[in-house]
């Protein structure tokens, strides 16, 4: 059942893809994603709230092995529905070290974040950044091409030797 929902949530991702609407456009409390859209995230919330019966799930994770495939999209807005219905505090944890977009669906910039939290260099409380959401906060990935957790230190070094 919840793979029926997710395969419905994919045929809509091609309306939130569009590249000429900026990401913060395309969460659903924006106004400009259908309500049907909408009413698929509240159901798959409800699916996966079921799964377990009385056990609560604490841990979500949205994943896929290809780019864009709507992972960030389907973990924004399933963030924000359960931030919403639930009434329960939401973290929702930007783990994308080769691209990190979540803290560009609401609009707001990313000084530090996981990776700073992982190496000890800062506390979490200074890294939480609040959604606009009720109940919900982010905990962005990093800045991107800060830190060389995938590389990017080679990357700048080649261009400094103009490779």
């Amino acid at each position: 059942m919840i793979k029926g929902l997710i395969e419905k949530i994919m045929e809509m991702k091609d309306i939130l893809k569009k590249d000429n609407i900026p990401p913060h456009e395309k969460t659903i409390r924006s106004g400009n994603i259908q309500t049907v859209i909408t009413e698929q995230y509240r159901l798959l919330r409800s699916k996966l709230s079921s799964l377990n019966g009385s056990h609560v799930n604490k841990v979500i994770a949205v994943t896929s092995t290809q780019k864009g495939e709507g992972k960030s999209i389907t973990s924004v807005n399933l963030a924000i529905v359960m931030a919403e219905d639930t009434k329960k505090k939401v973290l929702l944890i930007d783990g994308d070290m080769r691209k990190p977009s979540i803290h560009t669906f609401f609009n707001c910039k990313s000084e530090y974040g996981l990776v700073d939290l992982l190496t000890n260099k800062i506390d979490i409380e200074s890294i939480l950044i609040p959604s606009g959401v009720s109940n919900l906060t982010i905990l962005p990935a990093w800045r991107c091409c800060r830190w060389n957790i995938v590389g990017c230190q080679g990357r700048d070094n080649a261009k400094r030797k103009g490779a």
